[in-house]
């Protein structure tokens, strides 16, 4: 299967510690990976990684199979912690200066506020009056302003109510059947089960587990305090 992204054992160190050791995992194109672990496990560090924002100590991150470079981020977009809006901006304008800093082509604006679904609210409408459903819909559609073919989203469904998370993963469908690779972390495990083609699992600094997933089958908690589990046993047993 032809991979858009490759991990080859990379660590990253900071202040001496492992925040990640020997990762290894591919990511198929127009495939959805969910990425999963506690806090601090490194999971935004690895985001990061990719974006260049994080020094990599040693190991490969391929991209298109060749190891990324500068010139790559612009096929890649990423929405980490809370969207970069401007809540005094409309919607319409807030996609506008993305455009403008990414030298995209206004005229698609539109398409784009289809594509997330905010079509239906005016494009007048401040940033700050929306809901957090529809800043989350708004970040996601500044992310697809440059047209990328791979999509970082880190905890993009936090706060979000059962339907805005409903709504959220219809969108991640959508944009993943439109050929977009997407990476995307949650705690929410079970909200991660109508999108994930492939779950990934940090532990301890490591890649615990990373495989398919084959949705309606399996659970995607099971698999994760197995493995969590599992892996607490063994380093106890040492």
């Amino acid at each position: 299967m032809n991979n858009l992204i490759e991990f080859e054992n990379v660590t990253i160190n900071r202040k001496n510690k492992n925040i990640l050791k020997n990762i290894s995992f591919n990511i198929p194109k127009g495939s959805t990976y969910c990425l999963i672990g506690e806090n601090g496990a490194g999971k935004t560090t690895l985001m990061k990684a990719i974006l260049g924002l994080c020094p990599v100590k040693s190991g490969k991150i391929i991209f298109n199979n060749q190891e990324i470079k500068q010139d790559d981020l612009s096929e890649i977009s990423a929405l980490i912690e809370n969207p970069p809006i401007y809540k005094n901006l409309s919607i319409y304008d807030n996609l506008k200066v993305i455009s403008l800093l990414r030298n995209a082509n206004l005229k698609q604006i539109n398409h784009i506020l289809e594509v997330v679904g905010l079509d239906n609210v005016s494009p007048k409408t401040k940033a700050k009056s929306l809901s957090l459903g529809m800043k989350q819909r708004l970040g996601i559609g500044m992310a697809l302003v440059p047209n990328p073919s791979f999509l970082i989203l880190d905890e993009p469904t936090n706060g979000l109510d059962i339907s805005g998370v409903k709504e959220f993963n219809e969108l991640i469908n959508q944009l993943k059947n439109q050929g977009i690779t997407i990476l995307i972390t949650s705690h929410h495990l079970h909200e991660l089960e109508s999108i994930a083609d492939y779950v990934g699992i940090l532990n301890n600094s490591q890649l615990a587990y990373s495989e398919k997933f084959i949705q309606g089958t399996q659970n995607i908690e099971d698999i994760y305090w197995n493995i969590v589990n599992t892996k607490s046993i063994g380093a106890n047993n040492e």
